[in-house]
């Protein structure tokens, strides 16, 4: 789970980055990067045909006016990311992402869609991961009842809400909901209810100065993360937490005393707290 301990402005390359990174360790034949002037088309249908056995592309920086059926029909491609993208058709996006039958993780960060659709006919089942950060991102659909999904991320979008039907998923791992401005975050919480599985949540710059009390329903969670806010005083409620392990505070707006440090840390033995 990434640390949203940074600002704001530096989240998506921190993104980027780290996962172009997981990429550099696998081995080179599974893997295929383009970045600037590399994505034109007639060079990624090149270097597919050389590769045919690639399970992670990276597509970065530069402008596309649509992804290639041959990379798309790569039989192995397990991991995409699109990072600092802008497509020609970015309509075209959701039609070109749900022939990829066996993605297992997707990252969009920095594009310029609205839209994006993993839902009605769409072949994507396997999805086990998706991370969405710094979109105009005005409509989300997932599969509900897909049971891979563990992890998603949804950090400064345009979204008014999670995806519809996301109250009956019940295998969410770890969920990062911070910065979309207009969400109302109390009633996208009260949907998480239902979750039996969920261990990470993280809320940063989400402008609270208190602790949302539809986190003290979630007994499974282990790690908080609520930088970037402006938290007060401890909460009694978080004792309610028998799994709580990381409780991360950094970058508040509002510096904490001293006084208040110590009731957290002492309220709290066995939880490691950042401020």
């Amino acid at each position: 789970m990434l640390d949203y301990s940074s600002s704001p402005m530096k989240i998506a390359v921190v993104i980027l980055s780290l996962f172009c990174l997981s990429f550099l360790v696998k081995q080179r034949d599974w893997i295929l990067r383009f970045d600037g002037k590399q994505l034109n088309p007639k060079n990624i249908i090149k270097e597919v045909k050389k590769n045919p056995q690639a399970s992670d592309v990276s597509l970065t920086n530069g402008t596309i006016d649509f992804i290639p059926e041959e990379l798309l029909d790569l039989r192995s491609l397990r991991d995409l990311l699109i990072g600092n993208i802008q497509f020609g058709s970015p309509e075209k996006l959701n039609g070109c992402l749900c022939t990829i039958k066996h993605l297992t993780k997707l990252h969009i960060t920095n594009s310029n869609i609205t839209e994006l659709n993993l839902a009605d006919s769409c072949e994507v089942i396997y999805l086990r991961e998706l991370t969405l950060v710094n979109l105009q991102l005005t409509q989300l659909k997932i599969r509900p009842w897909n049971p891979s999904i563990k992890r998603v991320t949804i950090f400064n979008t345009s979204l008014d809400a999670l995806p519809e039907k996301f109250e009956t998923i019940d295998h969410i791992e770890s969920l990062t909901i911070g910065m979309n401005k207009n969400m109302d975050l109390a009633n996208e919480l009260r949907k998480l209810t239902s979750q039996k599985k969920i261990k990470i949540i993280a809320l940063s710059y989400s402008e609270l100065n208190e602790f949302p009390a539809e986190l003290f329903s979630l007994k499974t969670l282990e790690e908080i993360q609520l930088h970037g806010n402006d938290l007060l005083a401890f909460d009694q409620r978080l004792k309610q937490l028998p799994n709580l392990k990381k409780l991360k505070l950094s970058q508040n707006k509002t510096t904490l005393s001293e006084a208040v440090k110590a009731e957290f840390k002492s309220e709290l033995p066995n939880c490691e707290i950042t401020f």
